[in-house]
């Protein structure tokens, strides 16, 4: 008998037991999940729950990310948008990333995000501007990192190049790069 019962318990189908899919957002809803999103203090949101609001979130994320509001929350648009991943983010993390009047985390977070969502044959003609002539150097090791992950060749000998350009005292600031080119 319990053999029996346990064939039948094994055979049910799997999709019984994934739950039914939720019924889309309404823009209320995605315009309340994102304030809650960019609120958050203390508990990263992590792109998959972004991603879930799709791109429906776009225009409301894009509009935070370049405006006037806290930069905290601007940086976590940013973030938002790389999880989204639209067309229009590579040119909102470019003109981010660029702007010296932008807030750090704000230009940090855009580079990140460059990083994800710019196509990796790309990705060498996006990151080397920033790498090279970026007035922060703290902006300047990020492009490296994120050019050494994504374009492991190309993108290293082009961080190799920067940072023998640099001065020997922000050298270290490049490490978390180059750890990424070991072996290559």
């Amino acid at each position: 008998m319990n053999a029996i019962l346990l064939a039948i318990v094994l055979a049910a189908p799997v999709a019984a037991s994934k739950p039914a899919p939720s019924a889309p957002l309404t823009d209320a809803q995605i315009h309340s999940t994102i304030a809650a999103y960019l609120g958050s203090i203390d508990t990263p949101i992590p792109a998959e729950r972004w991603a879930e609001l799709g791109p429906r979130a776009e225009a409301e994320l894009a509009s935070i990310a370049l405006g006037s509001e806290l930069p905290t929350r601007r940086a976590k648009a940013v973030d938002g948008l790389a999880a989204i991943s639209p067309k229009s983010a590579p040119a909102i993390f470019t003109r981010l990333a660029t702007d010296d009047s932008a807030p750090i985390n704000v230009r940090y977070a855009a580079v990140r995000g460059l990083g994800h969502v710019t196509p990796a044959a790309q990705i060498t003609a996006a990151l080397q501007p920033i790498l090279e002539k970026s007035t922060d150097i703290r902006l300047r090791a990020k492009a490296g990192e994120e050019l050494a992950k994504r374009n492991p060749g190309e993108g290293c000998q082009v961080l190799r190049t920067q940072v023998a350009r640099e001065a020997a005292e922000v050298r270290a600031q490049f490490d978390r790069a180059r750890e990424g080119c070991l072996g290559r």
